[in-house]
């Protein structure tokens, strides 16, 4: 019973990694098209992340509070960790844009913050923060690139991992959630 619950777990955790894939590569190709009009890119990328940090957020919300130190199995984040991650990941990836994090950010223990409230008010700040700088990106700039310690990107590259990163970290949460017997908000 064990092992079914597991592999079910696993099928479901394989087929939302895919789904997060297929959708990365719909918005590479439709974004091609925004590339040529004036910042319209970078104002697609706002509104994929804003549907990213509701859907984010409104399932951390539905998540009980003792349930933010839970995770499946050893060696992997646990439900706060992955959600104070996705935070990180967000101010990590506009440093390489030159959009350096507010003073209070505290990148290195970001993922030690303990309780939903702060937590959840660290993810918002992180969706937020990104959002009221992408359009100091230039489209004349999104071709420059930025190194990451995962490779090279252009920084156009870089703003669709904004939006990859976080969804697959949502396909990811809403596996924890299900596993916990909550349901994204959504699907209710």
């Amino acid at each position: 019973m064990v092992l079914e619950k597991s592999l079910n777990q696993n099928f479901l955790t394989f087929k939302l990694m895919k789904i997060n894939l297929n959708i990365t590569v719909c918005l590479f190709i439709l974004s091609a098209n925004l590339y040529s009009q004036k910042q319209g890119f970078q104002i697609e990328v706002i509104k994929f992340l804003k549907q990213n940090q509701e859907s984010i957020l409104s399932l951390a919300k539905e998540i009980p509070e003792e349930h933010y130190d839970w995770k499946p199995v050893e060696g992997v984040r646990t439900v706060g960790e992955a959600l104070l991650h996705i935070a990180g990941a967000n101010y990590y990836i506009l440093t390489h844009l030159g959009i350096l994090p507010p003073k209070e950010v505290d990148l290195m223990n970001i993922e030690s913050l303990k309780g939903k409230e702060k937590i959840m008010l660290t993810v918002k700040s992180s969706f937020d923060y990104v959002s009221d700088h992408i359009l100091s990106i230039t489209d004349e700039k999104l071709k420059d690139k930025v190194k990451f310690a995962f490779g090279e990107r252009s920084q156009y590259g870089a703003l669709l991992q904004l939006i990859d990163h976080s969804g697959e970290h949502k396909g990811q949460l809403i596996a924890y959630a299900r596993s916990i017997g909550v349901a994204p908000p959504w699907n209710k």
